[in-house]
């Protein structure tokens, strides 16, 4: 899929690859020598969620990460496609946005609390 702000090849500063798979929307991302992997439903494309955040909501065994590795996606991928699937459809989105909201939430007074040295 065309990534939108990459316009020349001398635009990319980072490898961005951004992949259909049938209803979710996967961008592979290299910052830094590491990997970022996120996930959206196709019909809201802008919404890209880290994968190993929704995985770790879907599986318990699979714990959140800021990076990893190619073959730790591609296990995790082929275990719970069908499950990131259902959690991504028309109907069941809404309320998977809302618990990845509460997480961001969540994130967000932990960061806080860190920064004031409470």
């Amino acid at each position: 899929m065309p990534h939108k702000e990459i316009r020349h090849l001398k635009d990319i500063d980072w490898p961005v690859v951004t992949v259909i798979l049938g209803t979710l929307l996967l961008q592979f991302r290299r910052w830094r020598d590491e990997l970022q992997v996120h996930v959206a439903p196709l019909a809201a494309s802008n919404e890209l969620h880290e994968l190993s955040l929704v995985l770790s909501m879907i599986d318990t065994s699979v714990a959140r990460q800021s990076s990893y590795l190619m073959s730790d996606v591609a296990r995790w991928l082929r275990l719970n496609i069908d499950r990131i699937e259902d959690a991504f459809s028309e109907i069941r989105y809404p309320e998977t946005k809302q618990r990845l909201s509460e997480v961001y939430g969540y994130d967000r007074a932990v960061t806080r609390q860190w920064e004031n040295g409470d």
